[in-house]
Order: C-alpha cells, then structure tokens, then sequence
C-alpha cells in the first residue's frame, strides 16, 4: 500500500493549500491516525500480479482484491505475535466511527481561514 499513500491522501485533501499550523496539525492526525487505520483495514486493492504484452498492448492481470491488513496475515514472513497483534487492533475497529473521524478532520482542516 505504500506506493498508494500520496493518492489516498490526495482523494482526501484534494491539493488546497494547506499553511497554517493548526491545519498542518490536524492534517497530521489525520494521516497518521483514522485514515491510516480505515484505509489499511478496510478498503480492499487490487495488487499486479503480471503483465503480458499481447501485440502492441499490455494485459495485465491482477490479484483478487485485498485489504493490507488480508495481505499481511497471509504472508508466511510475518511472526505470529505480528498477526495477533493486527487482529486485536482490527477487533477493536469500527469503519464507520473511522470514516466519521476522517470527515470531520477534513472538515476542521478546510473550515479554517488560511494565511
């Protein structure tokens, strides 16, 4: 997921100008808290598998979509404390409490006045 960070963040911000240090703050919280958690837990990506090239074109195939948080208790390299850890957070977890959270910090941080 993290070659997909700076586009999450900017389906969310947008790419308003944001200055002052309260909106920096709050983007801040933002990024590193709520959305963090709803986008890793909750919101399923398609991973490439291949790409073939047919004629001129490229196929590409794909994996059946998961979320990071599927993708990481599948993986074999990953301890077992690791993955109990993940599942007690993801227990704990309410989407749409997350989603709620996300939507009124992007609110407070365009609600403000700039510089």
């Amino acid at each position: 997921i993290e070659q997909k960070n700076g586009a999450i963040t900017r389906k969310f911000l947008g790419y308003a100008r944001i200055d002052t240090e309260e909106q920096i703050a709050w983007a801040h919280q933002l990024v590193t808290g709520s959305l963090r958690l709803y986008v890793n837990f909750f919101q399923p990506s398609m991973q490439l598998v291949r790409k073939d090239r047919v004629g001129a074109r490229y196929q590409r195939i794909y994996d059946r979509p998961k979320t990071p948080y599927q993708r990481v208790l599948a993986h074999p390299g990953v301890t077992d404390e690791v993955k109990t850890t993940l599942t007690a957070l993801y227990a704990t977890l309410n989407p749409l409490l997350l989603k709620q959270q996300i939507d009124t910090l992007v609110k407070k941080i365009f609600t403000r006045p700039t510089r």
